[in-house]
């Protein structure tokens, strides 16, 4: 990604199982964090992106 601040939605992502597997599916609406959380506008989080190599920390969630 091009240097800058981002708006952030995070999607749960199912991980394949069986090797030579290699299709990653997003899992059902039924997921394990609230909501909001899958909308870079109504999440809350930013993640910013700097012209060198950028390893993102891990994000708070929480379901309130």
């Amino acid at each position: 990604a091009p240097q800058g601040e981002y708006r952030v939605g995070i999607a749960v992502m199912h991980i394949p199982e069986e090797e030579g597997d290699d299709q990653v599916r997003r899992l059902p609406r039924g997921m394990r964090i609230p909501i909001k959380y899958a909308n870079a506008q109504t999440s809350g989080l930013t993640a910013t992106v700097n012209a060198s190599a950028t390893a993102l920390p891990p994000f708070a969630l929480s379901n309130k």
